[in-house]
C-alpha cells in the first residue's frame, strides 16, 4: 500500500535521497551519498530515511536495511531510456516526503520534476564546480558553461543548498549571494575501519624493500588529466626503481589500454606500474592496507572521497592543494602535513621520497593521529543533527505558508506515512535543537 505523506504535523518526518545507486561503485558522488544517508539515520532517529534508486539487488536492499535506510528502486521503462529517466516518476510506495535530498545537475533535475510544488523540502548538493573541471577536460569548454548555469538555477529553485565541503561553499558563494549556502564536511567513513600494521610487518622492511604508491579513482579518458594520475606517475618514475605505483579504477578489460595511456604520458614502463580494474570495495579496503602511501593528486577535485577512504583506514596520504579535503585538512594541527602545495611531478616526488624516508611505525602513527583528529573536527553527527534541525525549520514554514493559502491543512486525517513508515528504533540518541531555529533556505538581501 501506497505510503501518504498528508498529515497533521508541518515536522520533518521523511527524508528521500535520490541517486542511482546504494553500494557506490561509482565512487564519488554515490559513496557521499550513502554514508550521508546513513548517518542521517544513525543520529536523527525521528526521521525516517529513504533512498530512491535507479538501480539495485537484494543485498543493496539488506545493506541499506541494516543501515537504518529504505531503499526504493524506481521501476524500470520501455525503450531503454537513459538510466534516470525512470527516476522522475515517483516512487509509488512514497510519492509526496517531506524532503527530498537531491545531487548535483543530474539528480537535481529529477528533484526538479517530482517534488510537489509548495509540499515538500528540496535540498540540492553541490559536489563540483564546473569552471574548474572545464580547464583539464577535453572539449568541456562549450559545453559546462552552460552545465554550470544549470546548477546555478537548480540552486537558486531549490530550498536550500548544502556543498561538500567548504571549498565548494567559499566558490559558490559569489554566484548565489542572496542563498544560505550550508558546507558538510563528510566525517570519518565507520565501516572503513582502522588498520593498525603489526610489529610483524615493519620487523620485516629493509632499506632497499619497494615501496608501494596507490591511487584510485575514475578513469574514463577525459577524467585522467583532472585527476592528476601523469602527475604521480611521473613523479614515481623520477623516484626509480625502489617505487612502484599501483592505480584501480581501470574499466573492465581496459587496462592494457590505461597502462599505454600511462606510458605515454608519464613515460612509466610496466616495472613500475601495475593497474587494475575497478574492485569491490572489500578489495580496495585490502589494498589500501598493503599500500605503503596513497596520493591523490587531482588538478581539480570538489572533494576527493577516495582521500577520505584512505584516511579512515588510517593509511599514510599525500593530498593535492587543490582538492577539497586539503580545505578541511588545512584547518588540523597536523593536516597541513599531508597537503602537496604545488601540482608539479617534481613537488610530488620530493613529498613521496620523504614519506618514503620516515620509519613505517612513525607514518602509520602520523596517519592515526591525522584520523582521530578529522573525525572529532567533522563529526557526523553534529552536522547531520545541524541540517535536520535546519530542514525542519524549513519544511515547517512551507507547511504554515500552505496552511495560510488553503485555510486548512491538506488532509486531518491520520497520517499513514508516521505509522507505517516510521522505524520502531529505540536509540535514545537526542536531536540537538537550537533556540530560535535558524531558517535554511533563502537569505534576505539585507543580509
Amino acid at each position: 500500500m501506497a505510503l501518504s505523506c498528508k498529515k497533521q504535523s508541518t515536522s520533518c518526518e521523511t527524508m528521500m535521497f535520490i541517486c542511482d545507486e546504494w553500494k557506490s561503485t561509482n565512487g564519488g558522488l554515490s559513496t557521499f551519498n550513502k554514508y550521508f544517508a546513513v548517518n542521517m539515520a544513525k543520529y536523527c532517529r525521528d526521521i525516517s530515511v529513504f533512498c530512491y534508486v535507479s538501480q539495485a539487488d537484494e543485498e543493496d536492499i539488506e545493506d541499506a536495511k541494516r543501515n537504518g535506510v529504505t531503499l526504493l528502486k524506481a521501476e524500470n521503462l520501455p525503450d531503454n531510456p537513459t538510466p534516470f529517466e525512470c527516476l522522475k516518476i515517483p516512487p509509488k510506495d512514497l510519492q509526496n516526503p517531506d524532503v527530498v535530498v537531491a545531487h548535483g545537475r543530474k539528480f537535481g533535475k529529477i528533484a526538479h520534476v517530482i517534488v510537489p510544488k509548495g509540499s515538500c523540502c528540496w535540498v540540492q548538493i553541490l559536489h563540483v564546480f564546473y569552471p574548474d573541471l572545464a580547464k583539464y577536460k577535453p572539449g568541456s569548454s562549450k559545453d559546462y558553461p552552460n552545465k554550470h548555469k544549470a546548477e546555478i538555477e537548480l540552486c537558486e529553485k531549490a530550498d536550500a543548498v548544502l556543498t561538500v565541503g567548504g571549498s565548494l561553499r567559499r566558490k559558490y558563494k559569489k554566484f548565489l549571494p542572496e542563498r544560505e549556502l550550508r558546507a558538510i564536511t563528510p566525517g570519518i567513513l565507520e565501516d572503513w575501519p582502522l588498520y593498525v600494521p603489526s610489529q610483524e610487518r615493519f620487523s620485516h622492511v629493509s632499506q632497499g624493500e619497494v615501496f608501494h604508491v596507490l591511487m584510485f579513482g575514475r578513469a574514463k579518458p577525459n577524467d585522467r588529466k583532472l585527476k592528476g594520475y601523469d602527475i604521480a606517475a611521473k613523479a614515481v618514475v623520477s623516484l626509480g626503481e625502489r617505487f612502484h605505483l599501483k592505480f584501480v579504477g581501470s574499466q573492465q578489460n581496459k587496462q592494457e589500454s590505461l597502462e599505454n595511456w600511462f606510458q605515454i604520458n608519464a613515460d612509466i614502463q610496466k616495472e613500475q606500474l601495475t593497474v587494475y580494474e575497478y574492485t569491490a570495495r572489500d578489495n580496495l579496503r585490502n589494498m589500501l592496507q598493503k599500500a605503503d602511501l596513497f596520493v591523490l593528486p587531482s588538478r581539480e577535485d570538489g572533494f576527493g572521497m577516495a582521500a577520505l577512504e584512505a584516511l579512515s583506514t588510517g593509511t599514510p596520504m599525500l593530498v593535492s592543494k587543490k582538492s577539497g579535503i586539503a580545505h578541511a585538512l588545512k584547518k588540523l594541527k597536523n593536516g597541513k602535513d599531508c597537503i602537496v602545495s604545488k601540482s608539479e611531478s617534481g613537488e610530488w616526488a620530493r613529498r613521496i621520497r620523504e614519506i618514503s624516508n620516515q620509519q613505517p611505525a612513525e607514518r602509520y602513527n602520523n596517519a592515526r593521529r591525522l584520523r582521530q583528529e578529522y573525525g572529532e573536527t567533522y563529526s557526523w553527527k553534529k552536522q547531520c543533527q545541524e541540517i535536520a534541525n535546519r530542514v525542519e525549520g524549513v519544511v515547517e514554514s512551507k507547511g504554515d505558508n500552505k496552511e495560510n493559502v488553503s485555510g486548512s491543512l491538506v488532509n486531518t486525517g491520520t497520517s499513514t506515512q508516521s505509522v507505517a513508515a516510521k522505524r520502531k528504533l529505540t536509540s535514545n540518541i537526542p536531536i540537538e535543537r537550537e533556540e530560535p531555529r535558524p531558517k535554511f533556505g533563502r537569505q534576505s538581501t539585507n543580509s
